[in-house]
């Protein structure tokens, strides 16, 4: 008789336990899809604006396209699905900016987890910054 009641002993637990164990492990996979996807398009987003930020040192036109063809490339890359992210370049005289928003469906959820990426960078003048830094280095070598 008592084998009988640890058998059943046993079974009651698994069918408390598996449940939670497989939640578990829905739930960090579902967060690991997250982390990569967020992961991936702040990679893309800071890789664009850098592009932009060298692209359009002459014209702020080309630099804006330069880097909304580079966030259009690297969202065709992503190996894991996601729902469809919507980007935001702006490039003014001094400044770039991409923001890129979208959400991740859970595995075993409706509600979409939603995120943000900003990426900004100052636009740099190549011929300035070298006359900071001689001129820096002049006043460094004088002492």
């Amino acid at each position: 008789m008592k084998v009988k009641m640890r058998k059943a002993s046993i079974t009651v637990e698994a069918v408390l336990v598996v449940p939670l164990v497989l939640m578990v492990i829905f739930l960090l996979l579902s967060l690991t899809f997250f982390v990569h996807a967020r992961s991936w398009y702040t990679f893309a987003a800071y890789e664009s604006t850098m592009l932009a930020a060298s692209e359009g040192r002459l014209s702020v036109e080309k630099g804006e396209a330069a880097a909304q063809s580079r966030m259009e490339w690297w969202i065709s890359q992503i190996p894991l699905p996601a729902e469809p992210v919507t980007v935001q370049t702006v490039c003014r005289e001094k400044e770039i900016q991409i923001k890129a928003e979208g959400n991740i469906l859970p595995i075993w959820s409706r509600n979409a987890w939603e995120y943000s990426v900003l990426s900004e960078s100052r636009r740099n003048n190549p011929v300035k910054t070298i006359r900071k830094i001689r001129a820096v280095k002049q006043i460094w070598n004088q002492k």
